[in-house]
């Protein structure tokens, strides 16, 4: 997920994935309504044809799910422009560098791809 967040800012279908990810499977660890709703809406804004309407229905059934507070979660994710924003960018790029992921000479801005 970490790879997906970091790339979102020029991987075409990055947000579909991520927000498919957090919202379709059922493993509790992999789960993430907040970060599923907002990477689907701003999936959105540029899927058409089946991605959209794949988009619509998982973002329908999330926010049937959802309990008050994480509708405002999901809401500030958004405003904040999750996951393209540079704050969560940034912190996807910091944990692949942890992990090992991503060597340590590699910039944040290249944009190169693994």
């Amino acid at each position: 997920m970490f790879h997906r967040v970091y790339h979102s800012n020029h991987k075409t279908y990055s947000s579909h994935w991520i927000a498919s990810s957090y919202l379709y499977f059922t493993i509790p660890a992999v789960v993430d309504l907040p970060k599923g709703v907002a990477a689907a809406r701003h999936a959105l804004k540029s899927s058409s044809g089946a991605y959209k309407k794949r988009q619509q229905q998982l973002l329908s059934q999330a926010l049937k799910k959802m309990t008050p507070e994480q509708k405002i979660e999901a809401d500030k994710l958004t405003e904040e422009n999750y996951p393209e924003a540079s704050k969560f960018r940034k912190e996807a790029f910091t944990k692949l560098k942890e992990l090992g992921d991503i060597s340590d000479h590699f910039d944040f801005d290249s944009n190169q791809l693994h």
